[in-house]
């Protein structure tokens, strides 16, 4: 024989009415993510930017990104990497590759601009990729004024402190 726990008809009614604000708070909650069209951009898909776009990805951060690098095979392969992985994930996403024009409704641009070859030098000098580095932000730079961006941009490039003060 098995006991079961008496509740009375106020308590059962109290937690219904408390999953059912729960159930409804996270169907808005699903539902505004829904009608919220998230993109991210991402210039500059080495290392960084790579591993930035997986893990944007895998927890959906976002409805649509933008990859934008001067290595455009890179550029299409990790597209093409990252679409073949949404079959296994919860949400899918659209994706853009080397189209500034696509950058201009982004929500945030994540610079990762770099050439990681030239951080191996004997001495170990911090700045030995801001000369590539900063020809690049020039370029991205007019790119975005271009298109008149009024999201986020954020910059992780190296060395990060000098680059943010392009």
């Amino acid at each position: 024989q098995v006991a079961v726990p008496f509740i009375s008809d106020t308590e059962e009614s109290a937690i219904c009415e408390r999953l059912a604000t729960r159930l409804s708070k996270n169907e808005d909650q699903i539902l505004r993510r829904k009608m919220m069209a998230r993109k991210i951009g991402i210039i500059g898909m080495g290392n960084v930017g790579a591993a930035v776009a997986h893990g944007a990805i895998a927890q959906g951060l976002a409805d649509s990104y933008v990859f934008i690098d001067i290595n455009e095979k890179k550029a299409e392969a990790d597209a093409q990497d990252f679409k073949d992985a949404m079959a296994n994930l919860a949400n899918y996403a659209n994706i853009v590759v080397n189209d500034y024009a696509a950058l201009e409704d982004a929500d945030v641009v994540i610079s990762s601009l770099g050439n990681i070859q030239l951080q191996h030098n004997a001495g170990e000098d911090r700045f030995a990729e801001f000369p590539f580095t900063r020809e690049a932000v020039y370029q991205v730079s007019q790119e975005l004024k271009k298109l008149d961006f009024k999201g986020i941009l954020l910059v992780i490039s190296n060395p990060v402190d000098a680059v943010s003060a392009l």
